[in-house]
């Protein structure tokens, strides 16, 4: 197939956007994608501990009647089953991650905190989310998320696979509540780097926490004003997560 790979695995930090591409893909009529992380036991509803973990991705990349298929994998478990190896499994690569990182690290507390059982995805809109953070902590979170993405931006680039870098901000956007479908020019140039039709690529997904920083830390303006000497002072606009 060249560099139009069929058996992808989609790489991706923490709180990227990951579940809305991979229901976008799995929305595409040639596409076959998990719309859950197959390693993980709580999101996995075929998951059974005694399986091997690289049976388990290549009984998904092998679904038969579809033109492409894909999964995802979390950095940590991307290195679980050792990078080197994700050749044997795949024929190409999604690195997806976020740029805004201060929106990541308010998304991923949120997310951690588990409010009143506060799910991570959600098909309905949810009640605003209203956390403390030390500022402290926080920018520390910021910088080893940096740190984790430039680290396996390397670790990748070395393997001999087509990647394909993608950010939240260009398949998603920033704004509104509902995520629809993924944005343009992203899903045209996806459909034709893995030689599919152009289809819309639609995810019915909404935001988690589509509210101002504002409105979700209650102490915003002591983070903000440590974050305002730091390089992540260009995000701490008060403009929503999610």
């Amino acid at each position: 197939m060249g560099n139009n790979p069929n058996r992808l695995l989609i790489i991706a930090a923490s709180r990227s956007g990951s579940h809305f591409l991979c229901h976008a893909l799995d929305s595409h009529s040639q596409i076959g994608c998990a719309r859950y992380e197959p390693l993980d036991a709580n999101a996995n509803p075929h998951y059974d501990q005694h399986d091997n973990h690289a049976d388990r991705i290549s009984t998904i990349l092998d679904w038969s009647g579809y033109q492409v298929t894909a999964c995802k994998l979390t950095y940590r478990q991307a290195r679980s089953l050792s990078l080197s190896r994700l050749p044997l499994w795949c024929n190409g690569l999604i690195h997806l991650h976020r740029k805004n990182v201060v929106q990541t690290v308010v998304s991923a507390m949120v997310n951690t905190a588990s409010l009143d059982g506060r799910p991570s995805h959600t098909y309905e809109p949810l009640p605003p989310a209203q956390i403390e953070v030390d500022p402290v902590l926080f920018i520390y979170e910021c910088e080893r998320y940096e740190g984790n993405v430039k680290a396996m931006r390397k670790e990748l680039a070395v393997l001999n696979l087509p990647i394909r870098y993608m950010v939240y901000e260009d398949i998603v956007g920033s704004e509104g509540v509902t995520q629809s479908a993924m944005l343009e020019p992203t899903a045209t140039k996806l459909c034709k780097w893995l030689d599919v039709a152009n289809e819309r690529l639609w995810c019915r997904l909404v935001r988690t926490n589509p509210y101002p920083l504002t409105e979700t830390i209650t102490n915003w303006q002591d983070v903000a004003a440590r974050l305002a000497d730091t390089r992540y002072g260009e995000f701490i606009q008060p403009t929503r997560i999610s």
